[in-house]
């Protein structure tokens, strides 16, 4: 049985994790999955995933939680190991792209000072958005979504609550 707090803690997750852009039949089926995890990972394995193709999460001792989230808001994450890439990646998010980063930037900690720079720049909330890293991605890759900064305690806190995966990456 699904308590009103756990789905409601869940919906606004959700709903922070992705700006507020999940359509209202996606969030209420993103959140009957993800309140799955939590309650019972075994049966939400056993409804959404399949052994034989995910049968490795269960061996590396994945949080189901995590994973669900991941699959909810797959289509929020960029990822990748080089950080010029990842920087493409979150330039793509908005209609007009971020301005190219200098040639001086090599370190994936000079990216991620420029992208907080332009980022508190962007969107329709006081102070922009931020970056965040958002669980595991399994491979060496660096797994990133935009939030709206203001929303960003919230995330951490129910981040903290969830035992997922969710921090401000670090900038030097």
């Amino acid at each position: 049985m699904t308590t009103p707090t756990l789905a409601a803690d869940v919906t606004e997750l959700l709903t922070l994790l992705t700006t507020g852009t999940l359509e209202p039949e996606e969030l209420e089926a993103a959140t009957e999955a993800v309140v799955l995890a939590v309650q019972d990972p075994d049966a939400y394995f056993e409804q959404y995933l399949n052994e034989e193709e995910h049968g490795w999460l269960r061996d590396c001792g994945a949080s189901m939680t995590e994973v669900a989230l991941t699959e909810a808001i797959q289509q929020e994450l960029c990822r990748s190991d080089k950080a010029d890439e990842l920087y493409e990646q979150i330039s793509e998010q908005f209609s007009d792209p971020l301005p190219a980063a200098p040639a001086s930037c090599r370190y994936l900690h000079e990216y991620l000072r420029l992208l907080d720079d332009a980022l508190q720049q962007r969107g329709p909330q006081p102070g922009g958005y931020e970056l965040l890293e958002f669980g595991d991605s399994y491979s060496d890759e660096l797994q990133v979504l935009l939030v709206f900064r203001k929303d960003t305690a919230r995330l951490l806190e129910l981040g903290q609550q969830f035992g997922i995966h969710v921090v401000r990456p670090l900038l030097s």
